[in-house]
């Protein structure tokens, strides 16, 4: 069934398998359960989605997978980013709706965007911030 973006999805657990998948406001399947677990509601048009492996991706408002399920913890949308965590590095970086890495997978620790600005932190445990318009570092 194809999903229209304007009519809001539900998580909804299958009682049988333990996955999950969505429901429309007709309480009709859209996206078969496939997920171990949805992280929490849409933000910004996306919702976090995990995988067997417990990996994290996220899908958009038609229930269609947009980015893969890869990392290993998520944070919410904000200001047209997440920040994301790799499964490889442990290392945080932000990504967009696309899955396009914005700001490069190099702190240890990261706040969401506000006013176009996060907190992160390096190895050594110092904390500054990033513009996510010019990906550069402010001196507090």
């Amino acid at each position: 069934m194809e999903q229209n973006a304007n009519v809001p999805l539900h998580a909804f657990k299958d009682s049988e398998s333990g996955k999950w998948g969505f429901k429309n406001d007709n309480d009709e399947i859209v996206v078969s359960p496939r997920w171990w677990l949805i992280y929490h509601k849409f933000d910004e048009g996306m919702c976090a989605v995990g995988d067997d492996d417990k990996n994290v991706g996220f899908v958009d408002e038609t229930g269609k997978l947009v980015i893969p399920c890869q990392y290993v913890s998520h944070s919410y949308f904000c200001e047209g980013l997440v920040k994301v965590q790799e499964a490889e590095t442990y290392k945080i970086g932000y990504i967009n709706k696309k899955g396009e890495t914005i700001i490069p997978f190099l702190y240890r620790k990261g706040g969401d965007f506000e006013n176009g600005i996060a907190m992160v932190s390096s190895d050594n445990g110092l904390w500054g911030a990033i513009k996510q318009k010019e990906h550069g570092r402010i001196s507090i």
